[in-house]
């Protein structure tokens, strides 16, 4: 179980619950907010300054909402979902992702947004700006419009209309793990174990011990 202060490593897989709001700040000032019932894995972070265009965080949405205020220094992040991903190193954006559909809103700044391929990997990525709304199902095409959805907006977790103040300060020196609740099972993982191979390929390293 999750404990506020608590410090997240790479490989972390993080879920929500319901009722439930998550904030996550990272070293150079980018915070990532999680609704209620939403599944996230960190696949990739780098504390060091990013090289050229390669992101700084990677993080994958399997389901939920997720919203990003990117103004880190430290270089780019990646939004990951099973349809549609997004980089950016100035832009906040929400993303909502379902098996059935992905739908994304460029709130402020830019972004590089583009349908992603069953195996995770991006496809013809397109420079974007704010107010730009994107959805896709799953087997179509990514549709844009000027401005999110009537539906988008209502379904939206709350705290997501308003800026997120950072915390981070107030955990400065302190030393805070996540509380042992049990062992994880293969019913817990299963949707993982099943998406693109570019995400899942250090599971079997990640879940060996259960493996035993």
């Amino acid at each position: 179980k999750g404990a506020e202060g608590m410090r997240l490593h790479q490989g972390d897989i993080l879920e929500s619950s319901n009722p439930g709001f998550v904030q996550l700040e990272f070293s150079g000032g980018a915070i990532v907010a999680l609704g209620n019932s939403t599944r996230l894995f960190l696949l990739r972070y780098t504390a060091g300054r990013g090289v050229g265009d390669k992101a700084a965080a990677e993080l994958v949405l399997l389901s939920g909402w997720l919203k990003g205020e990117d103004h880190s220094k430290l270089g780019a992040s990646h939004y990951d979902s099973i349809l549609l991903a997004a980089t950016t190193r100035n832009g906040t954006l929400v993303l909502h992702a379902t098996p059935q559909a992905a739908e994304m809103f460029v709130e402020s700044g830019s972004a590089s947004v583009g349908e992603v391929s069953s195996d995770g990997n991006l496809r013809s990525p397109a420079s974007t700006k704010a107010g730009q709304f994107f959805t896709r199902p799953a087997g179509k095409l990514v549709q844009v419009s000027s401005h999110p959805s009537p539906t988008f907006i209502e379904s939206m977790p709350a705290p997501f209309r308003d800026t997120f103040p950072s915390r981070l300060s107030r955990f400065a020196g302190k030393h805070v793990e996540p509380k042992r609740d049990h062992e994880g099972a293969y019913s817990e993982v299963h949707d993982w174990l099943t998406v693109g191979q570019r995400w899942r390929k250090g599971f079997v390293q990640h879940f060996e011990p259960r493996l035993k």
